[in-house]
C-alpha cells in the first residue's frame, strides 16, 4: 500500500530541497575553482541528492572528472549495528589517487560512515577529502567529524524519504519526512550513515 502523506511529518519539501542543492552546489564550485573533482557518492542513500547535487554542480561551473559510487554495510538485514560500517566498491588507487574527492551522502549522522570512508579515500592517495550532505544530524554526532558543506541540520527524529529508508520502504518519497510515532525507534536499512542509529 502506498504511503499517505498524512504518516509523516515534513522536513523538508520538494521545494526547499532544491534551494539547499542549489545553495550547496554554489558553494561547492566557489570553493574548488577550477580544480577537478572526483564524486564519490554514498549509495544507496544518496540516489536522489547524488545526481541533483552533481547537475547542479555543473551549472554552476564545477569540472566533475569522475563519478564513483561506493556503498556502505552497517545493518546487513538486521535491526542492530554489526560493528564499523564496511564499504563496499571502494574505488581503485588510480582513481582517486592526487584528486580532489567529494563525498556526498544525503544525511551524516553518528559520522562512522563518513570517518571510514574519508580514511580509505586518504589511504588511496586523495589529494583531499570533502564532504557535502543534504541533512547533518548533529544531535546524533558520535565520532569527531563533520561536513564540510550541509543543507540542514537536521532534527533528532529518524527521517526518510529523498534516498532514505525504513527497511527498505519510503526512499522514494519526494520529500524528506519523520514517521509519526516511530522517531526513536530505526529500522533496519541499507543506506548511510546507521550507527548505532540513524
Amino acid at each position: 500500500m502506498a504511503p499517505h502523506a498524512a504518516e509523516f511529518d515534513v522536513i523538508l519539501d520538494a521545494a526547499a530541497i532544491a534551494v539547499h542543492v542549489d545553495r550547496l552546489a554554489n558553494e561547492i564550485a566557489r570553493a574548488f575553482g577550477a580544480r577537478s573533482i572526483v564524486a564519490v557518492p554514498v549509495m544507496t542513500g544518496a540516489i536522489f541528492f547524488a545526481p541533483d547535487l552533481l547537475r547542479a554542480l555543473v551549472r554552476h561551473g564545477a569540472s566533475i572528472e569522475a563519478i564513483r559510487p561506493v556503498s556502505i554495510s552497517s545493518y546487513g538485514q538486521g535491526t542492530t549495528s554489526s560493528g564499523a560500517p564496511l564499504v563496499v566498491g571502494l574505488p581503485p588507487r588510480p582513481a582517486i589517487e592526487a584528486r580532489h574527492v567529494l563525498v556526498i551522502d544525503t544525511i551524516v549522522d553518528t559520522g562512522a560512515t563518513i570517518e571510514v570512508l574519508g580514511r580509505e579515500l586518504d589511504g588511496l592517495g586523495a589529494t583531499s577529502v570533502r564532504v557535502a550532505c543534504l541533512l547533518d544530524k548533529v544531535v546524533g554526532r558520535v565520532r569527531p567529524v563533520a561536513p564540510t558543506w550541509r543543507g540542514v541540520e537536521a532534527p533528532d527524529r529518524f527521517l526518510v524519504g529523498y534516498g532514505l529508508d525504513a527497511a527498505g520502504r519510503f526512499r522514494s518519497l519526494p520529500f524528506v519526512g519523520a514517521i509519526r510515532g516511530r522517531d526513536h525507534h530505526p529500522t533496519a536499512a541499507d543506506s548511510t550513515d546507521h550507527l548505532p542509529k540513524r
